[in-house]
């Protein structure tokens, strides 16, 4: 319920609500079942967490929210005895096997945030073009946010690795893996004596965290299921605990491997600071010449590549999940990032060699069939009547091309505009459209391209 509100003309009275549903729920006459609350209760439940975060202070002012101390299997550890006024006082200490302190209500501050993955890094393409005339894309980021940014209900870093995707058309469907990198960690489990199942309690374990615990020679790929255990003695508790562990995602953490996801800088530690103008002022070593850390800095070759072909490259972001409450990892989408970009030689480069403008397919005939005969030639996603295109390459990021006539008339005027190293700034096509919206005929046309390294002037054919 809401309100009493007392609304006077022209007021107006925001309300939030949430559409909740859930399986095994059968209210209506006809079903002789009981009925299960179960998940519609876990639905409303996360429906109120996603309007109102538990454990997240919103406004600033250090509430974070209700709260309770959880504790699993205590035990004694030890009594203090205190002498006051010749009178003993027993203190008692408990000890908590497994403790943790669970914020079930936010702060009464609306957040509307659910879960989601780390921060989308920012992809920046550079393209090339060798002497056997294969292109190549190199994509490169910085996962500083990526690795560094807290989970928005655990307030916990659950950063767990990066995948590149490509496509030819750019369709949120069409992208296709290419690679995948994920920290090298481990999911373990322990046995539910009331219910008598195997569960994961607690969030993944890095090797690192692992071999603190169990000794440096502690490999986790021995102890794979229930039928091989791990048995360790926990001398705090003073008892046997048995586990087994799974890895968590595929563990492809070789970062050195420069056919995959590599690090640009593989021998590079952590940084000293996070803080990138401290690191560049007391740490320069640490930091590249974009200003950016060095131990962040990603890169995925895309080899063997057509230059007449356009590609939309992406990186994505996942976490780790949390298995233990049901929620899988979540991914950033690969639309999100992604950039289109030609195998060609890069406008910085065409501007340092100032090198010839190329145009193609010139001669360019209609009835060649270069969608099916020359990749890229053609966009495949586009329809028949819309698909005739005339292409420049080694352009400046700046220049102005023009279409004439023998006779010198203007047909077309094409403004490309891109900022410097921008992807696609070698770039430009020609739909085969006048200036006047009409389809030009057969017949031979100049072209010029106007920039300030310099002009170029070209035939260019199209015979209908």
């Amino acid at each position: 319920s809401f309100g009493p509100f007392d609304l006077r003309r022209g007021d107006i009275a925001p309300f939030t609500f949430a559409i909740v549903a859930g399986q095994s729920f059968h209210p209506g006459k006809y079903y002789t079942g009981a009925t299960d609350f179960t998940n519609l209760g876990l639905s409303a439940l996360w429906a109120g967490w996603i309007y109102d975060n538990p454990g997240v202070d919103t406004d600033g002012d250090g509430y974070k929210g209700e709260y309770h101390i959880f504790c699993l299997d205590s035990i004694l550890s030890r009594v203090d005895t205190n002498m006051q006024q010749g009178s003993p006082t027993f203190d008692t200490i408990w000890y908590c096997r497994y403790g943790d302190t669970i914020y079930y209500q936010g702060d009464g501050v609306p957040d509307f945030k659910g879960a989601s993955p780390p921060p989308s890094p920012t992809v920046t393409l550079f393209p090339g073009i060798d002497k056997f005339n294969r292109g190549q894309i190199i994509a490169r980021w910085n996962g500083q946010l990526s690795e560094t940014t807290p989970d928005q209900f655990s307030q916990q870093i659950d950063f767990e690795g990066y995948r590149v995707y490509t496509s030819l058309t750019g369709k949120v469907d069409d992208y296709s893996l290419l690679s995948s990198y994920d920290v090298e960690n481990y999911d373990r489990w322990e046995y539910d004596k009331d219910n008598k199942i195997w569960n994961i309690v607690n969030r993944p374990y890095t090797m690192s965290l692992l071999r603190q615990m169990y000794g440096d020679n502690f490999n986790p790929t021995y102890y794979y299921n229930s039928d091989h255990l791990f048995a360790f003695y926990n001398f705090r508790t003073r008892k046997y605990e048995e586990y087994y562990f799974t890895r968590h995602d595929w563990n492809q953490s070789n970062y050195r491997d420069t056919t995959k996801i590599h690090k640009v800088y593989p021998d590079q530690p952590y940084p000293s600071t996070l803080n990138r103008d401290s690191a560049a002022m007391f740490y320069p070593n640490e930091v590249t010449s974009e200003g950016q850390l060095k131990y962040f800095e990603y890169e995925y070759i895309l080899k063997h590549l057509l230059p007449s072909q356009q590609y939309y490259m992406s990186v994505t972001v996942f976490d780790q999940g949390f298995p233990a409450k049901g929620l899988r990892p979540l991914e950033t989408a690969p639309n999100l990032n992604a950039q289109r970009e030609f195998a060609q030689n890069s406008s910085a480069l065409v501007r340092e060699k100032k090198l010839n403008v190329i145009v193609y397919p010139n001669p360019y005939r209609i009835d060649a069939n270069y969608r099916e005969r020359f990749e890229g030639w053609e966009r495949p996603d586009l329809p028949e009547s819309r698909i005739h295109t005339i292409h420049f390459t080694n352009l400046p990021n700046r220049c102005t091309i023009k279409i004439y006539t023998l006779a010198g008339d203007l047909i077309r005027k094409i403004n490309h505009d891109f900022a410097e190293g921008q992807a696609g700034s070698m770039h430009e096509s020609w739909d085969l459209i006048s200036r006047n919206t009409m389809e030009v005929v057969s017949g031979i046309y100049y072209y010029t391209v106007e920039s300030e390294i310099g002009n170029q002037i070209g035939k260019l054919v199209i015979i209908r």
